[in-house]
This record gives structure tokens, C-alpha cells and sequence, in this order.
């Protein structure tokens, strides 16, 4: 899939005829009851919500929230195209205050945070929604962030005292946001024309879907990422040790085809660059769980959804381009070792014990190969990662 170019899409059209489930079922029963009930929720959303301070101020991260983990359990249907109309017809007619609340989390690349803000204030005026729009930093040692924050007007500004990796960020810019939707932005994306307003009405078509992303590119347009299953031995294995293209490519490496480029596609969960998420679905699942730091807690997030009852989509008519591991790329050891700490945190508590004793042996096999090259911190971090997955290996 990556290095690939999709043609080029215009939003028109607005939302796309069907949900591609891999399935063709128009119910147009279905959606009208389920147009009703988001009629519904919507219209418990409190008409009046407190402004948001324009004004820099500190927040410290607390613990990930304990919400009840429970969601509707609804069935991912089709529709006819001319009820989801009517549909986004209606929501539009409704009354409302912040529609969605972007919160870009912020380390050290000020440089492209204001690429990213740009597109994000002209995004906004192209969407017709009301937003808001929030900055975390997160302890930068560069501090010229605040330069560009200050050339957008109305953009909150909210510095962390230290850096507690990035799902800390995100839940921080959430406590402090009112949309009833929330982008949660790596601060190396440029939102391409169109993009939040497709994100956006794809989340509404129906009231269970909590998740929606879009089709990541790379600097030069190629296709960089889509959607995913949850990962399991093969991805660990694949990652490890030398693999042709095509398998790394494929589903066998829980990668999901992008179908026509249109049409939404069900995924497992998205790259953590660029997620629009369901406030509502985030009070009953809970937010990211901020013992991950840096890598995996999306999956994690997606997980939770999923076992409660949420749908996540790619929506591949949305398009962001991706810069990529600008931040993380400047502490290549360090998120060498918190990537497969992340990894083995999420394996802990969704393989089985069995999975675990497999991973734990794929893990050791390939670092130690890994090592014949590394350098000498290289290999201290593999070290300590192989004995973090004989540890889970040990645990029923």
C-alpha cells in the first residue's frame, strides 16, 4: 500500500453512498430509526457551554478516566444515499455550539506546527463548522512554539509541565475542550481541502460510529497509511525479521485495503496521527490510557471501542498529509525502546497467554539478530525490551 497514488477526489458529493463493510445492505429502515436516535442525542447537548480561554495556562496530566465502559451495540448497516442526506440536512438545521474541538499535541517541531495550524484555520472555513482549537505542549525545549501559536487568533495554548508522552497530551487538550467531537492532531499533519468536513460527516451518519480517520500521505502524495486489524503475532514476526514487500503490505500484517478511495471503509483502528472521535463515546470508554507514553495507545483506545460496541472508520476521501516521526525521530533509541514497551503493555492485556509465550521467543530471536549492527545503546534498549516480553510471557 505505501508508495502508492490514489486519484484524486473532490467532496461535492458529500457523504459517500455506502458504508463498505464488505457488504452491500441498504436498510433504509435502519437508518431512518438510527437518524432518529442521533436526532436525539444531539439535542441533549447543552445549548449554552462556558467560552474557552484564549489565554496560555498549565494543566497537569491526571490519571486516564474511569467512565463505564459500556456503548451501543449496533450493527454496521448500509444506507441509501438519499437518507444520509436528510439526515446531514437535519444536523445542520440544529442547534449548536462547538461542533468539534482540535487539539494538536506539540513536541519541539515548531517549525511544522505552523504548516499544520494553517491548514487547520483554513480547513475550518472551508468546513462550516463551529471549532475550536487547542495547542498542547508538552515541556518543549524549543520554545518558539509560542511565536506561532500567537500569529492564529483564537487558538488556546495549553504547556504541560513535563513531557508524559502523547496520549497525556491528548487527554489534557480533552478535559479542556467542549466540541462534541474531538481531532486529535500530531503536530507533522497538513489537513488536505476538504478533509475535516468528510471526517466529520462520516462520523454522523451513524450514532455508533466513535472513530473516524483519514487516508495518510507522504510528503510527496504517496500513499503512507490507511487503517488496520489488531495487531497479533505476525506483526511481530514481520517487523523482526526480513519480509517481502508484498507480506508487509498485505493482510496478513493486518494491513487494510483503501477499496475505491471513496467509500468508507470499517477498520480495526487507525495511525494515531489523525483521529476524529465521538465525545460521547470517549465518556462511556474512557480516554487514552496515558501508561503507554508515546506509542500504541490508539490501539488501545480502538480496542476499548470495539469491545463496547463502537465502529471505527477509515474514511479515505479525508486526506492528511503526514510528515512523520519528525518529533520522535529526534530520540531514535529512546522511542526504539518505548514502542516495543508499548507493544508489550498492549500484548499483556488483550493476547493470550499462549501468544505471549510466542512473542516473547519472536522478540528475542530478532532482537539478538538486531543487535550483530546496533550500537551499544541500541542494544541496551533491545536488552531491556526482550526481558519486558519474557516478563508478560511469565503472567497468565
Amino acid at each position: 500500500m505505501s508508495g502508492q497514488r490514489l486519484p484524486s477526489v473532490t467532496h461535492e458529493d458529500g457523504v459517500m453512498d455506502k458504508l463498505n463493510d464488505g457488504q452491500d445492505r441498504a436498510d433504509p429502515d435502519y437508518w431512518q430509526s438510527s437518524m432518529e436516535e442521533s436526532r436525539l442525542q444531539r439535542s441533549r447537548v447543552p445549548s449554552h457551554r462556558p467560552p474557552v480561554s484564549t489565554h496560555p495556562r498549565r494543566i497537569v496530566p491526571r490519571d486516564p478516566a474511569s467512565a463505564p465502559r459500556r456503548g451501543p451495540s449496533l450493527p454496521l448497516h448500509v444506507s441509501a444515499k438519499q437518507h444520509v442526506i436528510d439526515h446531514l440536512q437535519s444536523v445542520e438545521a440544529m442547534p449548536r455550539d462547538v461542533d468539534v474541538s482540535i487539539i494538536v499535541v506539540h513536541w519541539n517541531v515548531a517549525h511544522l506546527l505552523d504548516a499544520c495550524l494553517r491548514s487547520v484555520v483554513d480547513e475550518i472555513a472551508r468546513s462550516g463548522l463551529a471549532a475550536d482549537v487547542l495547542v498542547v505542549d508538552s515541556a518543549s525545549p524549543d520554545q518558539r512554539y509560542r511565536e506561532v501559536v500567537e500569529r492564529y487568533d483564537g487558538i488556546e495554548l495549553i504547556e504541560l509541565d513535563s513531557n508524559n508522552g502523547y496520549a497525556a497530551g491528548c487527554n489534557a487538550g480533552i478535559r479542556a475542550s467542549d466540541g462534541e467531537t474531538v481531532l486529535l492532531l500530531n503536530p507533522d499533519t497538513e489537513l488536505l481541502p476538504g478533509s475535516l468536513r468528510v471526517l466529520f460527516d462520516t462520523l454522523h451518519v451513524a450514532s455508533h460510529i466513535a472513530m473516524t480517520a483519514p487516508l495518510l500521505l507522504n510528503s510527496d502524495g504517496t500513499i503512507q497509511s490507511a487503517g488496520y486489524r489488531f495487531p497479533g503475532v505476525a506483526n511481530v514476526l514481520f517487523d523482526l525479521f526480513p519480509t517481502h514487500s508484498r507480506l508487509v503490505e498485505s493482510p496478513l500484517n493486518g494491513r487494510m485495503p483503501v477499496g475505491d478511495g471513496i467509500q468508507p471503509v470499517r477498520i480495526d483502528y487507525p495511525l494515531g496521527a489523525v483521529m476524529l472521535l465521538r465525545r460521547e463515546a470517549l465518556e462511556q470508554t474512557g480516554l487514552l490510557d496515558e501508561r503507554y507514553g508515546m506509542y500504541s495507545e490508539e490501539i488501545d483506545l480502538a480496542r476499548r471501542l470495539a469491545e463496547d460496541g463502537w465502529t471505527t472508520l477509515l474514511a479515505p476521501a479525508a486526506r492528511v498529509i503526514h510528515h512523520g516521526g519528525r518529533s520522535t525521530g529526534q530520540r531514535p533509541d529512546a522511542m526504539h525502546e518505548a514502542l516495543w514497551t508499548s507493544r508489550a503493555r498492549y500484548f499483556e492485556r488483550y493476547a493470550t497467554s499462549r501468544q505471549r509465550r510466542l512473542m516473547a521467543a519472536i522478540v528475542d530471536a530478532g532482537l539478538r539478530r538486531a543487535d550483530r549492527a546496533a550500537t551499544d545503546a541500541r542494544r541496551a534498549a533491545n536488552a531491556r525490551i526482550r526481558e519486558k516480553f519474557r516478563e508478560i510471557a511469565r503472567r497468565r
